[in-house]
């Protein structure tokens, strides 16, 4: 039964990604759902779940998560083919190994935002912009 199972701490706007070996690695999140702004809500932190979605009862801090505190929440992550995790956060990147618990390679951080977003998205969120739809 799953019913008495709990991560190992409470993670609200985790991000989870399934490994080449079949466990989930899950990370950030806040403890409480409460203003990012105060370092005592947020967990910053990474932990493994086994393949049937059971925690192993461990959370690891995550130095990217740190850094950027408070615009740590939801890490966009992606499997790379080696096994490695590319992990985006805020204006930060880097390249993780998730079984070794280290970074591989930081990564530039202040990419331009042509560099990233096509010009016709960067357009659109302008005009969009100017007619109040953001912000």
């Amino acid at each position: 039964m799953l019913d008495n199972i709990k991560l190992a701490s409470k993670r609200w706007y985790a991000t989870g990604q399934t490994m080449p070996d079949g466990t989930i690695f899950v990370a950030s999140g806040s403890f409480n759902g409460l203003d990012p702004a105060i370092p005592s809500n947020n967990n910053p932190t990474y932990e493994i779940l086994n393949r049937d979605g059971t925690p192993r009862g461990a959370n690891y801090k995550m130095d990217i998560l740190v850094r950027n505190q408070p615009y740590y929440m939801y890490p966009f992550v992606h499997l790379l083919k080696d096994g490695n995790l590319f992990v985006f956060v805020a204006k930060s990147c880097q390249l993780f190994n998730v079984p070794r618990n280290q970074v591989v390679r930081d990564l530039p951080g202040k990419l331009p935002l042509d560099a990233i977003v096509p010009d016709n998205v960067i357009r659109e969120a302008k005009l969009m912009k100017r007619a109040r739809y953001f912000f």
